[in-house]
């Protein structure tokens, strides 16, 4: 059984990490989408903006940590959801697995573009 202090550390400390990251994404999204020169053309401007919005996603999900979890679970501070709101976060975790591979796949496409000066995907 963890202490009151280490469940709201555990609770609390991902809410500033995440919404760091949610506007940090964000800003880059935004800088992508309205560039003054042109649109994301590139597949380079195409993949950061798809990373971008997966971690916006996965930001946003771990901003809200334990609130999804039904209210008076023990050991778990800040919980003031339901069963249908920790389902909803169960879900949202697992599109968020989905997400992270494509991440995976997005990186390793630029890293061989960078690396190798090729492309692993075929050009459209």
């Amino acid at each position: 059984m963890s202490s009151i202090a280490q469940q709201k550390a555990v609770a609390i400390a991902p809410k500033f990490t995440a919404a760091a990251s949610f506007i940090g994404s964000s800003l880059i999204a935004f800088l992508i989408i309205f560039r003054r020169d042109k649109k994301p053309k590139t597949s380079y401007h195409r993949l950061v903006l798809g990373m971008a919005f997966t971690d916006i996603s996965a930001s946003a999900a771990w901003f809200f940590t334990t609130w999804p979890i039904p209210k008076g679970t023990p050991g778990v501070y800040g919980a003031v959801g339901n069963q249908q709101t920790c389902s909803a976060q169960g879900v949202w975790f697992e599109c968020i697995a989905i997400l992270c591979a494509y991440d995976m796949c997005t990186k390793l496409e630029l890293s061989n573009k960078i690396l190798y000066k090729q492309s692993l995907l075929c050009t459209i």
